[in-house]
């Protein structure tokens, strides 16, 4: 299962105990969901979407008036140009559909079949209504924001107005809005060559919910592109029922030791950038940033979109996302990080090295299946044929990737072998329903 469809197939995924009626109250609900599992690269699937979450408005007789608009703000980057700091501002408006608390049991029901309701912790309820709530939220279109730029020197600091802009655009039909701006101030130093990044915190009045941190990352030094899932995080992703708990009912963990690895990078390299990627649609990613924030080095992240009118985000956002951030950086190095459970990753990360020379200092991919034989799936290596093994590394466990001087061009870690193969790969089976 890919994880960029991972969230959406959730719903519904292992439905075996549903009462008549929920069956029948949930008709709309299983075929979008059929739907995907059936065809999960058809366009026209994804295009139901906003119908789905239509009837479910609907049934919970929503109306736009009646809820207010919220702001979800992605934490983003700014690079340096010729005529100063360029922001980029993305994010989404919506407004929480008011569900009752027994629709939202009731849903929560399905997507944590593997744990009995009464076997729910209060802890596992309010986690699954608020992801759910978010995952089913109504996208806001026309919605005009502006935003003020305040720095911090520190928690107690009130904070100096830096700038204020408007988004050029409203909000699309999705909600989504996504925009740059040039930002000149005296308060910010320049971005030219190296240097330590520095941070300004993004206001909205449209939402109190709708702040967020901007890093205005300079032009030369090093930046580590992580996906989450599965490396960053344990979700067991390959196991549906597992992963839709972990996602949904459980708090957030750690994979293993790895925000002590990450937090050693940046105590080795204190001007290193870090840019979260996961293509978990933006309504319900703002969990990720929650964890990300507690556990590893703040930075700035990219989500998937809901832009349904480009083919790239529908079916390669990972990609589009990977390019959009190594382009605005030209003069800086970046080290890519993935896992061999994504058919994209395996296949996108290494093109990655040819299409852009010499900025692709590392790929790290994490072979899951030499650590978990719950993963079956096979993978190839293929992609990775002709590139230079100097610059990635398959490993195993954090461990692994210790002792790497990133500062100095490093990549490897010589103390493992590095088998390669180029080919597919067949983990032993194992059978994958829990």
């Amino acid at each position: 299962m890919r994880k960029s469809l991972f969230l959406y197939v959730a719903v519904l995924l292992y439905n075996t105990s549903a009462t008549p009626v929920l069956i029948k109250r949930d008709h709309a609900l299983k075929s979008w969901v059929s739907s995907l599992q059936n065809s999960a690269n058809s366009a026209t699937t994804w295009m139901g979407l906003p119908n789905l979450v239509a009837k479910l408005e609907e049934e919970a007789g929503f109306t736009d008036t009646k809820m207010p608009t919220e702001v979800f703000t992605v934490p983003g980057y700014a690079n340096w140009t010729s005529k100063g700091w360029n922001l980029r501002t993305h994010g989404t408006a919506y407004s929480l559909i008011p569900f009752t608390t027994r629709r939202l049991d009731s849903i929560g029901k399905i997507i944590l079949n593997k744990y009995p309701r009464h076997k729910w912790t209060p802890e596992m309820r309010n986690m699954v209504h608020n992801m759910t709530s978010s995952l089913f939220s109504k996208p806001k279109e026309h919605v005009r924001l502006s935003y003020k730029l305040i720095q911090h020197t520190s928690k107690s600091d009130p904070g100096t107005l830096v700038d204020t802009f408007s988004i050029p655009r409203a909000t699309n039909l999705r909600g989504e809005f996504d925009a740059w701006h040039t930002v000149r101030s005296p308060l910010l130093h320049s971005g030219a060559g190296h240097g330590a990044i520095q941070t300004l915190d993004e206001y909205t009045d449209t939402s109190n919910i709708g702040n967020a941190t901007a890093y205005f990352v300079p032009e030369e030094g090093v930046t580590v592109v992580a996906d989450i899932d599965d490396i960053l995080r344990e979700t067991v992703i390959w196991l549906p029922r597992t992963g839709l708990a972990n996602s949904f009912g459980h708090n957030y963990r750690p994979w293993d030791k790895m925000p002590s690895i990450l937090h050693s990078w940046q105590t080795a390299d204190p001007t290193m950038h870090f840019h979260y990627s996961t293509t978990t649609p933006q309504p319900d990613a703002r969990k990720y940033l929650e964890f990300i924030f507690a556990y590893y080095p703040p930075g700035s992240f990219d989500l998937r979109t809901m832009n349904l009118t480009m083919y790239s985000q529908i079916f390669d956002p990972r990609r589009v996302n990977l390019i959009r951030i190594v382009q605005s950086f030209p003069k800086r190095r970046f080290i890519i990080m993935g896992d061999t459970s994504n058919s994209d990753a395996m296949a996108g990360y290494p093109a990655m090295v040819a299409l852009f020379p010499g900025q692709v200092q590392c790929i790290l991919m994490r072979n899951i299946s030499a650590t978990d034989d719950t993963n079956a799936f096979p993978y190839t290596t293929s992609a990775f044929k002709g590139v230079d093994r100097n610059l990635y590394q398959f490993f195993r466990t954090p461990e692994d990737l210790e002792g790497i001087d990133f500062s100095n061009g490093g990549c490897r870690n010589h103390t493992f072998p590095q088998n390669v193969t180029f080919s597919t790969q067949y983990p032993s089976w194992q059978p994958c329903i829990t």
